[in-house]
């Protein structure tokens, strides 16, 4: 737990860093690190949406009902009606 609360100042001191180091890049490598950049941004952008989803099927009742039938003709091999099945045995289970 302590590792957790020196996260912000770790995060903080990695961006200083990087500041200091990026004033010595080339063009090339400073275009380079944006992408990077604004990849890890888009990556933890679509990290929340994925979670928000998450919370949101959790709360979901799914018991036979529409959207498990619904999801039954979706995919083919049947993916996402057993991801939604698991989901509503996990909620029997609690």
């Amino acid at each position: 737990m302590a590792d957790l609360t020196q996260l912000p100042a770790a995060r903080a001191k990695a961006l200083e860093l990087e500041g200091q180091v990026a004033a010595f890049d080339s063009p090339e490598v400073k275009a380079r690190r944006q992408t990077i950049s604004l990849r890890r941004t888009e990556r933890e952008a679509l990290e929340e949406e994925v979670n928000a989803l998450n919370r949101w099927l959790d709360e979901l009742p799914v018991n036979n009902g529409p959207v498990v039938a619904l999801a039954s003709g979706t995919d083919e091999d049947g993916g996402l009606a057993e991801y939604l099945w698991a989901r509503r045995d996990k909620q029997e289970v609690q």
